[in-house]
């Protein structure tokens, strides 16, 4: 619970329906301490709503320092974004909790999907904001109000008479996300679609389940196709590959990296299409981020990390 709109109306959703729902509720604050002394107010008056509803409250805190440039600020805010889901963690673990309730909304779900879209983002990018995920073994983190718009909630809170607190900050145009929000969005809503939050959410749900549907798929073509595995290296064999899509092909390999625990943060459209390519014939080899080499060998496929590479992530 931040303090803000979308944090304060879930907290009084659970609230009123814990017992129905049969669930122990607890709050978690994160301060980043931006906006001193309104951040540490921001933890205060979170305590105090949550002890009014006689919920325990655990608030954490780090100090980022105020970003001076525009690339600085995504940065911060990735830097940030770690370190509050990491004591999110710790707060679950503390309570025994099995979830993480965070407050993402529909317009929080349009403005990612727009925003992967302008990076030229896939169609992976375009599922947006998952509403239910595993992190870790045990524990996972929901988003209730993935269907609501920030109106609907903000009018609740209305009814409620209850208050909340703002952020100055995500009023700041030179944010690529709050120029979305404040800007782009509301402009393609005026001028082409007043329903456009919504329909960008129906299209991250159609993604989810298209997405859902080829990762399955590729799961199995990949168990089929694999004849050896090693911690270095999987050959596949070529006859079990051909004929299949290319999307069904960068999927395949996507699940290969991951069942490899292979770092993805490199790999790009292009690498995955590469090696598609590379089952497909139209190339012999192809040399991935991080020291992986695609290639075909005598009617099979070699997928294949090189030593060095893996030494050097164990720190060797």
């Amino acid at each position: 619970v931040s303090g803000g709109p979308d944090s304060v109306a879930m907290l009084r959703l659970f609230a009123a329906l814990r017992r129905a729902l049969r669930v122990d509720l607890f709050v978690a604050h994160f301060n980043h301490r931006w906006r001193q002394p309104d951040s540490d107010g921001d933890a205060r008056w979170v305590q105090r709503l949550s002890s009014a509803f006689g919920l325990p409250c655990v608030v954490g805190a780090q100090c980022f320092p105020r970003p001076t440039s525009a690339r600085r600020a995504v940065q911060s805010e990735s830097e940030a974004r770690t370190v509050r889901y990491r004591f999110l963690r710790w707060a679950a673990e503390y309570f025994r909790c099995s979830a993480i309730a965070t407050a993402h909304t529909l317009n929080d779900q349009a403005e990612t999907v727009l925003h992967h879209l302008l990076r030229g983002s896939g169609l992976s990018g375009i599922r947006g904001i998952p509403g239910d995920r595993p992190i870790d073994s045990g524990l996972r983190i929901v988003r209730p109000l993935l269907t609501f718009e920030r109106e609907e909630l903000v009018a609740f809170l209305d009814t409620l008479g209850q208050k909340f607190r703002t952020d100055p900050t995500n009023q700041e145009p030179a944010r690529t996300r709050n120029a979305i929000r404040h800007e782009l969005l509301p402009q393609l809503q005026r001028r082409y679609n007043p329903r456009l939050i919504a329909a960008l959410g129906r299209l991250a749900r159609q993604a989810s389940e298209a997405e859902l549907v080829v990762r399955r798929l590729a799961r199995r073509v990949l168990r089929r196709a694999r004849c050896s595995r090693t911690d270095g290296a999987v050959e596949l064999e070529l006859s079990r590959l051909r004929g299949r899509s290319r999307h069904l092909l960068r999927q395949v390999f996507v699940e290969l990296w991951q069942v490899q625990d292979w770092p993805r943060r490199k790999m790009t459209f292009r690498h995955w299409n590469a090696a598609a390519d590379v089952v497909q014939g139209r190339r012999v080899q192809t040399v991935c981020p991080d020291g992986v080499i695609v290639r075909r060998r005598r009617g099979r496929l070699l997928v294949e990390r090189s030593h060095h590479a893996r030494r050097a992530a164990d720190g060797h």
